[in-house]
């Protein structure tokens, strides 16, 4: 069903009028007041047939767009980690941790460049409002599978979020117990330091 919803949503999206600067605009003036958070999460990945192949949940720590945390305590433990431009994924299991770029990463793109503000974003992408939920479709054909929803509050809450990949996988993200208490967001949360045995694998763009 959930996969039914989100190709409808798509289809409101390619054949409804609307002004991109209004909708953006509110998506801006949303993003603008997002602070620093923490929060439980639920993660479904969804294939092109609509069948549920991945589950997980754990705890995400969240840091004024810059900087975020995301532990994933079932089905396996993993971090993932954004400081600034770089992504840390640490695999618990192998001792191993993978890292890449922010650009590399598409939801993470999308935020930065949001926050940022680059007139250009707004050129690529269609933005829709539905009440608290924001999508985002870019107009390029070959990259019109990527797509995303975000569920932000006026207070800057984010809620869901939403993705399609390069596969045409739905990946979904539900958040709740959101907190702001200083004493669940606080810079430690940020900072990772493997063992020395841990393998390095960095696949930047050189």
């Amino acid at each position: 069903m959930k996969r039914i919803v989100f190709i409808f949503q798509i289809l409101i999206i390619i054949s409804t009028n609307f002004v991109i600067s209004d909708s953006s605009s509110e998506l801006l003036n949303r993003l603008k007041n997002v602070g620093n958070f923490s929060a439980d999460f639920t993660n479904k990945i969804i294939d092109k047939n609509s069948k549920v192949i991945y589950c997980s949940s754990g705890k995400l720590w969240f840091k004024d767009l810059k900087s975020l945390q995301l532990y994933t305590e079932h089905p396996k433990r993993s971090l993932l980690t954004f400081e600034e431009d770089i992504i840390r994924f640490y695999d618990f299991n192998n001792n191993q941790i993978i890292v890449t770029s922010y650009e590399d990463f598409y939801v993470g793109s999308i935020i930065r460049e949001i926050k940022s503000k680059k007139t250009c974003f707004l050129k690529r992408h269609l933005i829709q409002q539905s009440k608290d939920q924001f999508f985002l479709l870019k107009k390029r054909k070959k990259s019109s599978e990527n797509f995303c929803s975000i569920e932000i509050q006026k207070n800057g809450r984010i809620l869901s979020l939403q993705v399609t990949d390069n596969n045409n996988k739905l990946i979904l993200y539900n958040f709740k117990n959101l907190s702001n208490e200083v004493k669940d967001v606080n810079d430690n949360k940020y900072r990772f330091v493997p063992d020395i045995n841990t393998i390095i694998d960095d696949q930047r763009r050189k």
